[in-house]
């Protein structure tokens, strides 16, 4: 990395030209794990011949600033002394970092990447969901990569034994709002499990949903173990059910115990001949 880039975050959870702490530390360092991670897989690759100090030079990000028009974050990349790597490898390197954050634009993992390399792009894809709702990148040479972040999701790089999915699953359970920003709610079941739900389809819709009974129907995410993580994409509509069901609720047995029995004096009276019918068709 040996240029400069922007980070513009539109409609951002702060005044233009500001960023929360938390989400500045979230963004900085997912940007340099995967940066730095990268440089480590391309030397693997390459074989020996790249010290541990060269790799981590040519990922070094640095903040030099911020300025107005949404919140832009001023970034530089690389080496300081470019004399001590090789200028065509580290344009090279660029250009793979710039893949990278395009693929991540995109929801889209390519074939190919390390799997330590997509656990740090799922954390960069986390970090810039929850920091705005849509992100910019502008490279040294003018290009930009653009997103909107509500339609990228970590899960897309995570490794296959961990995201396996199943055919759409029905849920039902107290809404709860997570980030109506990013799409993201939750569901409270009847025995307390809390299961979120991601890319909500209708989001602004199912808001005035929260805290009221609703059935949630979409993809089910699982992990390795075969536990539910959460349900993908689902549409969310109030639930059929009243509103004044509580389920779980403790039972008042007192009050059951006071309400009144049978009347032992009370039943159907026989006559002896109707007693006698039907004690023959008992013995038949």
């Amino acid at each position: 990395m040996t240029n400069e880039f922007e980070i513009r975050l539109e409609d951002a959870h702060a005044p233009s030209g500001e960023i929360r702490f938390g989400d500045l530390h979230a963004i900085a360092d997912g940007l340099q794990e995967l940066a730095l991670r990268l440089a480590r897989a391309r030397a693997d690759q390459a074989g020996p011949g790249r010290n541990r100090r060269s790799v981590e030079e040519l990922s070094e990000l640095r903040l030099r600033g911020l300025r107005h028009g949404s919140t832009v974050l001023l970034v530089s990349g690389g080496p300081t002394d470019q004399l001590d790597l090789e200028l065509e490898d580290a344009a090279s390197y660029e250009t793979d970092f710039r893949e990278l954050i395009g693929a991540i634009s995109r929801d889209h993992r390519p074939t190919g990447v390390p799997d330590l390399v997509a656990e740090s792009a799922a954390r960069v894809a986390t970090a810039l969901r929850s920091a705005a709702s849509a992100v910019e990148f502008r490279w040294g040479d003018g290009s930009t990569t653009r997103t909107e972040t509500a339609s990228i999701s970590r899960e897309t790089w995570l490794p296959p034994k961990e995201r396996s999915h199943e055919s759409a699953r029905e849920i039902t359970g107290v809404l709860e709002a997570v980030d109506l920003h990013s799409h993201t709610f939750a569901v409270r079941d009847d025995v307390g499990h809390r299961i979120p739900l991601r890319s909500v389809r209708d989001a602004l819709d199912v808001g005035p949903l929260v805290g009221r009974r609703v059935v949630a129907v979409g993809e089910a995410v699982l992990d390795s173990a075969g536990r539910l993580l959460h349900i993908q994409g689902p549409l969310v509509t109030a639930s059929p059910l009243s509103e004044e069901w509580d389920p779980g609720r403790a039972a008042d047995f007192a009050s059951e115990l006071d309400k009144p029995g049978p009347d032992p004096n009370g039943g159907a009276d026989f006559t002896d001949e109707e007693w006698l019918d039907f004690m023959a068709a008992v013995e038949r």
